[in-house]
């Protein structure tokens, strides 16, 4: 299966490659285009996690900045393609993924009944979208002040059951910026919208394949 879709431009990908030279040969390459003169990027760090989400089974995974934000002001996204735990099952039929998407949206919602769970149909087909929004309280041992620091934190996932019925694609994105996170919906909501399976051939868009 190819899995497409577009990437935006303030996404800088984490190197996944599981052959060793290949992912450290992107992670030099993502350093040297993240380096300036103000910032210097560690490639002991972007290697550290590339081998941690390496062993992950994700598509993707990286950081989603604005041009007109600070570095430290970005979201962190990942995708990747879950298969079903019965399958095909009942779900192989042609109005299987809009079934499968009601259901789990039903379930999300109660299950979650903070989150913003929302049933819906986009330029990828039937897709289940949830907002969550956290409050973590860091004791005042663990930080640089010694003061207790709220720590909030966004986030958005979309669940994507895939053509065939045995797969789903799952996209996160979260961020602890409150005044850049409706910008980043925004730019998921377009990931998630370009979602599709494509051909070798396709070269319309950046893709993440599978």
């Amino acid at each position: 299966m190819r899995l497409q879709l577009d990437l935006p431009s303030g996404l800088s990908l984490i190197p996944l490659q599981r052959d060793i030279p290949l992912r450290t040969a992107a992670a030099e390459a993502l350093v040297a285009s993240a380096t300036t003169q103000d910032s210097k990027a560690d490639i002991s760090s972007v290697l550290a996690t590339s081998e941690l989400l390496s062993h992950c089974d994700l598509v993707l995974a990286g950081a989603l900045a604005l041009p007109d934000s600070e570095p430290s002001e970005f979201a962190a996204a990942t995708l990747a393609v879950r298969r079903l735990p019965d399958g095909r099952g009942p779900f192989d039929r042609p109005e299987a993924r809009d079934e499968l998407a009601r259901a789990l949206a039903d379930t999300l919602a109660r299950a979650n009944p903070a989150a913003v769970v929302q049933y819906r149909r986009l330029g990828c087909g039937p897709v289940v979208l949830a907002l969550r929004a956290s409050l973590f309280d860091l004791p005042g041992d663990m930080t640089v002040t010694g003061k207790a620091v709220l720590i909030t934190s966004d986030s958005f996932q979309a669940l994507v059951p895939l053509p065939g019925g045995a797969e789903m694609a799952v996209l996160d994105l979260s961020s602890s910026s409150r005044e850049l996170w409706p910008r980043f919906v925004d730019i998921a909501l377009t990931m998630v919208d370009s979602i599709r399976i494509g051909s070798s051939d396709d070269a319309h868009s950046d893709r993440a394949e599978r």
